[in-house]
């Protein structure tokens, strides 16, 4: 079964989505929801979609193979041909992974990814 990088990016002037940045065997992978969606709603269902066991820590759902990581979370909008994205994932305490971000815009060439460290208060 083939697996997509990206699940949905938002569409034009829309309220930011959460997502979720993960690398699967090196591969990279993003998964995004609209709010009030949580980013641990976002990696139970990246997790079962690929069929990946998970464990809960502290609320918290994480993928229990070790060839699936979680690389980065945050929020993401777009305006015009631009997604901007930033944020952090409060539950996680972590911010979205430029370097990852700068291999799933490869694979949208006709759109730009800009970080934006306002992206939550949009």
């Amino acid at each position: 079964m083939e697996i997509p990088a990206v699940n949905e990016l938002p569409p034009d002037n829309a309220r930011p989505y959460k997502f979720v940045q993960f690398e699967v065997n090196g591969n990279p992978y993003m998964r995004t929801a609209q709010q009030p969606s949580y980013h641990t709603d976002i990696v139970a269902e990246f997790c079962r979609e690929i069929e990946c066991k998970t464990y809960e820590d502290n609320r918290k759902i994480y993928p229990r193979d070790p060839a699936v990581t979680l690389v980065g979370a945050g929020f993401i909008y777009k305006g015009g041909n631009v997604y901007y994205y930033g944020g952090r994932s409060a539950s996680y305490r972590i911010t979205p992974d430029n370097t990852h971000m700068e291999k799933i815009a490869a694979l949208f060439p006709e759109n730009r990814f800009v970080f934006d460290e306002f992206v939550e208060l949009r």
